[in-house]
């Protein structure tokens, strides 16, 4: 994933006009095939005067010109490329068992400058140039990001919606989820952190709309699920408030083990209480057992008092 705090540097570097093929970059490359030879991982790396630039992503044969499965496991020189909108990437070196390494240039492609100019980015450097076109920011998505709301975004966030797959696709699906006109940095994150339409779906199934940005990522990071909220349920707790199924789950609480506390005779416990136990380490085998040995009713203290005296 391209180390988008570099973004800066970039753009503090030369622009390329709409005329000029000016701008190319060079470095080396290094990929690897998937066992079907049907996808390669590739990374590129370029030295620059400071610091050096990695980036590495998926690419399927199909879009490498001059590239064949039997070429990649015969061994021997290879020159391939790959052409995306801002740009053509051209490949040489050789490849041998699925894996291959040389060198690479790119080059861009003017009529790119040129349409994103008309979009809003005047001041395209070569180094964002190249970005763009390792992200493969098209100027249709530009477009589609317009028409969704988004006009103003900096191409360092065009970028970096590219390397977290938090662009048009997934904002389209959010906002079929009733997320609409999300910050970016609210998208990357959920992006991040699992948080997508069909997560929204889960907790909307279970009766939970509506939620914030940050309590999505809250409740996902927290292994809040369809699964977890199921078992909650069955064990009579369903509609419990989230914040107290993100408690629940960060101490251990399961649904079976709240199951079992109801059937060893406690069937109207707050959550909370369910927490406690478990935090105490009681279990419903303990209950059962003191209960019957005291032969009376114990309050959930009680038992925990006995419980951590160690004296039942």
């Amino acid at each position: 994933m391209w180390k988008y705090l570099l973004a800066a540097a970039a753009l503090a570097a030369g622009t390329v006009n709409a005329q000029s093929p000016a701008g190319e970059a060079m470095g080396r490359w290094t990929a690897v095939t998937d066992r079907h030879d049907a996808r390669l991982q590739l990374e590129l790396r370029r030295t620059l005067p400071g610091h050096d630039w990695s980036d590495g992503f998926e690419v399927s044969l199909d879009s490498l010109s001059g590239l064949s499965a039997a070429g990649m496991r015969s061994g021997g020189a290879v020159a391939f490329s790959l052409v995306r909108e801002a740009g053509t990437f051209g490949f040489r070196g050789d490849f041998s068992a699925g894996r291959g390494g040389g060198t690479f240039r790119f080059s861009p492609d003017p009529r790119y400058v040129g349409t994103m100019r008309g979009l809003g980015y005047p001041s395209l450097t070569a180094d964002t140039l190249y970005m763009l076109a390792t992200t493969n920011v098209t100027t249709a998505d530009v477009r589609r990001l317009h028409g969704l709301g988004y006009r103003d975004v900096s191409l360092h966030q065009l970028v970096r919606m590219a390397n977290h797959r938090a662009g048009v696709h997934y904002i389209e699906a959010m906002r079929t989820a009733g997320y609409r006109d999300l910050a970016i940095d609210d998208l990357v994150r959920m992006r991040d952190h699992g948080v997508d339409s069909e997560y929204v779906a889960e907790l909307a199934a279970h009766g939970i709309h509506g939620l914030p940005a940050g309590d999505l990522v809250r409740t996902r990071d927290h292994g809040v699920d369809a699964e977890f909220i199921s078992e909650l349920s069955d064990a009579g707790y369903g509609g419990v408030p989230v914040a107290d199924m993100v408690r629940a789950r960060d101490h251990g609480v399961t649904g079976p083990f709240a199951a079992e506390v109801r059937r060893a005779g406690y069937r109207d416990v707050p959550l909370d209480e369910i927490v406690r136990l478990k935090d105490h380490g009681v279990t419903a085998g303990f209950i059962e057992r003191v209960r019957g040995e005291r032969r009376g009713e114990l309050t959930l203290d009680q038992v925990i008092r006995i419980h951590d005296r160690g004296d039942d």
